[in-house]
């Protein structure tokens, strides 16, 4: 299940992630989606900083995207 380095392997990973999503009732969300919703969580709480440290991005841009606020959210 661990590689070398003991790190999950991504197929591990996402059999987990699918095994809970099933649990949960969730369809198409990928593993990645949650780095997403964490990332815009902590962007909207904390800014665009906190992102960029947590997420580990290497340019203060990629950041910036977890808190673009849609027209639909702010209704």
């Amino acid at each position: 299940m661990h590689n070398t380095q003991g790190k999950l392997q991504a197929k591990n990973i996402n059999y987990i992630w699918n095994k809970l999503c099933k649990q949960a009732g969730i369809e198409g969300k990928p593993p990645h989606s949650a780095r997403h919703y964490i990332g815009r969580k902590l962007g909207l709480k904390l800014g665009a900083s906190a992102v960029q440290k947590e997420l580990n991005h290497k340019s203060a841009a990629t950041s910036l995207q977890y808190i673009n606020i849609k027209k639909e959210e702010i209704k």
